[in-house]
């Protein structure tokens, strides 16, 4: 597997350590994302408020004004996100 490739699924959630529930809503996605794809990923620190999901350098999903998508549509963007074959 190239380097390349690997950095295409590259998963991270730039979240706000400063808001627990944030942080634990991260913590979910991770556990969901290696449970149903088998994809690592980490939690970054992200600005005040964010959620924001990343694949490779591409932004996915993040929070809106009616707040954090469901698990079930930022592990659907994810899975979307993913090359072919990942």
């Amino acid at each position: 597997m190239s380097a390349a490739h690997d950095a295409d699924r590259l998963v991270r959630i730039r979240v706000c350590h400063q808001q627990p529930d944030l942080r634990a809503r991260a913590d979910e996605l991770i556990a969901r994302l290696a449970g149903t794809l088998g994809v690592a990923a980490e939690a970054i620190p992200g600005r005040l408020g964010e959620f924001s999901v990343l694949v490779g350098n591409e932004m996915v999903a993040k929070k809106g004004w009616l707040g954090v998508p469901s698990t079930a549509r930022l592990v659907a963007a994810v899975r979307a996100a993913l090359p072919r074959g990942a």
